[in-house]
């Protein structure tokens, strides 16, 4: 996984993981829960930061495991390292390979190598107490019940950081935030710009971090989808605890991936005499970044705004320019529409507008 901005390295070779572990922090007992969604002390997910994803020099642990490489492959070309440690090692090799290849997923599941290993080998594949991780492209995790955390669990939690990086959310990092419909349905945007969300971090505000609330999200939906309750809810505050539109978002941010910022282009005309003003309400079904290009010929110096909805308050107007462009750079953040408005400026004459967004 990218780490969030803030744990970022700059190096290459810097390893991240995000790691499913068994410590228990004493503030998540505290946090809120859907009724019936069991033990809530009963799993934290962690991420290590940039070069902290193996244990340290001098750090006991058991020896790396020894795998039967390439023992099975998904349908969809996953391929399935199973600790020479089992005896069995095949035949869990092919139950591995039919689990992941039934789990929601797109064409990202052909970029992950999923390595299965004994608890004992477990911290040297991750790091201590964890009950498995994810590294861009390797997902790691114990076939083990281990504090009483199936490995199915931690397989569908891990499982969802992959599809997460294999996921656009721009301006944002979606391994960070979430996809871009489940983080839009979530509200992570609005939640960040409050100080409540913090995409990323796997320190104090862990339990709010968007990131382990997509994976977590994830594990609900594979489980629904198998037929299995998913009402288990834990390790990230209860406000994302998904209802029935952020599980159908999420779901299309799984199998139908959001491809990018669309433009649409408007045109109109000032005439002499007539009105001074012209608009046009705009959707924004999802939250990021938009860009409203205004363009005229030389010499009226035309302006451009965008509004709320009512057209009561100004969310931006143009801030770059030249001769005959005026430009909106800004993000759109919980606003399921707003309005452009383009005043007429020095003259009449035409002009043409380009709107990108999500």
């Amino acid at each position: 996984m990218a780490p969030s901005s803030s744990g970022r390295s700059a190096g290459a070779a810097a390893v991240l993981a995000i790691c499913f572990t068994s410590l228990v922090v004493a503030a998540t007992a505290a946090l809120p829960h859907p009724a019936g969604d069991g033990d809530s002390s009963r799993v934290v997910a962690r991420q290590a930061g940039a070069g902290a994803a193996l244990p340290s020099a001098g750090t006991q642990h058991a020896a790396p495991a020894t795998f039967v490489r390439g023992t099975a492959a998904t349908a969809g070309g996953a391929s399935i390292n199973v600790s020479a440690s089992f005896p069995d090692a095949a035949d869990r090799a092919r139950r591995w390979a039919e689990f992941f290849s039934v789990l929601p997923h797109g064409d990202e599941l052909d970029r992950v190598t999923i390595n299965v290993v004994t608890a004992a080998e477990l911290p040297e594949a991750c790091r201590a107490e964890a009950l498995g991780c994810y590294r861009p492209g390797l997902l790691s995790f114990a076939d083990e019940v281990v504090d009483g955390v199936t490995a199915e669990e931690v397989a569908r939690h891990e499982y969802g950081h992959h599809v997460a990086a294999n996921r656009l959310n721009s301006p944002w990092a979606a391994i960070d935030w979430g996809p871009k419909r489940w983080a839009t349905a979530a509200g992570i945007c609005a939640d960040v710009k409050d100080g409540t969300a913090f995409p990323g971090d796997e320190g104090d505000h862990y339990a709010e971090n968007s990131g382990e609330a997509w994976a977590e999200v994830y594990r609900i939906l594979a489980e629904r989808t198998a037929g299995l309750p998913g009402n288990l809810w834990s390790i990230v505050v209860g406000r994302y605890y998904p209802d029935d539109a952020a599980l159908a978002a999420a779901r299309e941010d799984v199998l139908h991936p959001w491809t990018g910022p669309a433009t649409r282009r408007y045109s109109g005309q000032f005439v002499k005499g007539g009105t001074r003003v012209w608009q046009r309400p705009l959707a924004t079904a999802l939250d990021g970044s938009i860009t409203v290009r205004l363009s005229y010929p030389a010499g009226p110096r035309h302006d451009v705004a965008l509004l709320t909805a009512d057209g009561r308050s100004v969310i931006a107007r143009w801030t770059g320019f030249t001769s005959r462009t005026r430009t909106i750079s800004t993000s759109i953040c919980g606003r399921r529409s707003v309005l452009l408005r383009v005043t007429r400026g020095t003259a009449p004459g035409p002009f043409a507008v380009a709107v990108t967004a999500p």
